[in-house]
């Protein structure tokens, strides 16, 4: 697993391979984070050209209209951390745009 912060609370976590399935999460900063969300936002393949600029984040356009995204919503009421992983859903993707995680993302706190 190779994580990458291509924009400021943008991350890419990238698996080395296409799969099938679902990430599941653990959330050690959520305290105080109550209601904000986190989206995860799958894809198989990085920007490239000619469809846009080569800048390290996920290429959405050949999902068409699929929105291969999942949403958290953080209790933030508790110092233990949170976990999430989706019951009835999966995706097939090889990367991960993460957006809305307190602190630093590591590889410790996504898994699939």
């Amino acid at each position: 697993v190779n994580i990458t912060q291509p924009q400021n609370g943008t991350y890419v976590v990238d698996f080395g391979e296409n799969l099938s399935g679902r990430c599941k999460i653990s959330v050690k900063n959520a305290f105080s984070h109550t209601n904000e969300a986190i989206v995860m936002h799958f894809a198989e393949i990085l920007m490239h050209e000619p469809y846009g600029k080569v800048d390290g984040l996920p290429y959405f356009d050949n999902l068409r209209g699929a929105k291969a995204t999942d949403t958290y919503i953080m209790g933030g009421k508790s110092h233990d951390p949170e976990v999430y992983e989706p019951s009835f859903t999966y995706h097939g993707f090889r990367y991960v745009q993460i957006t809305g995680w307190p602190g630093e993302l590591g590889e410790d706190d996504i898994v699939m």
